[in-house]
């Protein structure tokens, strides 16, 4: 997954929630601070995919909470 870099994730994220991508940081909590919730989330997986033309299985976003934290997830699939 080396083909996903930090900032292409981020204008992902970004574009999917609505929120300017120069307020977002590894630390940024998803759901407190960008108001992400579980659809958000399985439409940022599936941008994700599209650009990556792969498909992951089931992600265990449950226990994630920052960004940087979302991006490690997806990178290490």
């Amino acid at each position: 997954m080396s083909d996903l870099t930090f900032e292409s994730f981020k204008k992902i994220v970004a574009e999917q929630l609505g929120v300017d991508g120069a307020r977002l940081s590894e630390q940024s909590h998803l759901t407190d601070d960008l108001g992400a919730d579980s659809i958000a989330m399985v439409n940022i997986v599936a941008e994700v995919e599209a650009l990556l033309d792969t498909e992951f299985d089931d992600l265990p976003f449950e226990d994630i909470e920052t960004l940087g934290q979302a991006y490690q997830l997806v990178k290490a699939q």
